[in-house]
């Protein structure tokens, strides 16, 4: 919700594991939590495999974090979410215009190497650090990327339903 909320990231969806192909993933790992103290560790990993972040967070909860007009308002951690979010802005920020297209890019082939390993198998390319790297573009026309585009619309709309479950279930956990 910090990124989102940001609205510097487009569309940013909550999935269920990291086989989902996109430009930017970012994982937490819950460390420690109490009520009162929270630790993260988050990483955001980009299609290309460059790692933007891989670091630990912390932040305690304010004595008033969970009075009734308080909690239902803002999250006791949300400072500590912010703090990932701009974290995660800068970093986007530094990006050279030519790295962002780049993410996009590889993203696209990658979606499409996924459904058709045979058509789109020479695009991409790795380094020695497994980073992918494009050899190829194919053709801006070509019939089988259009379809692959098609098929990643409806995919990007069926996590989108997705998405809205996950919020009504964030809002009927928010009681208990």
């Amino acid at each position: 919700e910090a990124m989102q909320d940001s609205a510097a990231w487009g569309s940013v969806r909550v999935v269920p594991d990291a086989r989902q192909i996109t430009d930017l993933m970012v994982r937490g790992k819950i460390l420690y939590s109490d009520g009162e103290e929270l630790q993260l560790h988050i990483t955001a990993v980009d299609s290309r495999g460059y790692v933007w972040l891989d670091r630990e967070y912390e932040g305690n909860a304010s004595r008033y974090a969970y009075s009734a007009t308080t909690r239902s308002t803002y999250d006791p951690f949300q400072a500590v979410y912010n703090t990932i979010a701009n974290d995660l802005l800068q970093l986007q920020e530094e990006l050279r215009e030519e790295d962002r297209e780049n993410v996009r890019l590889v993203t696209e082939l990658l979606f499409a190497r996924s459904f058709s390993p045979h058509a789109f198998d020479g695009y991409l390319g790795q380094n020695r650090k497994k980073q992918y790297v494009v050899l190829r573009l194919p053709a801006e026309e070509d019939p089988m990327l259009e379809r692959v585009r098609s098929i990643r619309e409806r995919d990007q709309l069926f996590i989108d339903t997705l998405q809205e479950y996950y919020v009504t279930f964030d809002a009927q956990m928010d009681g208990p």
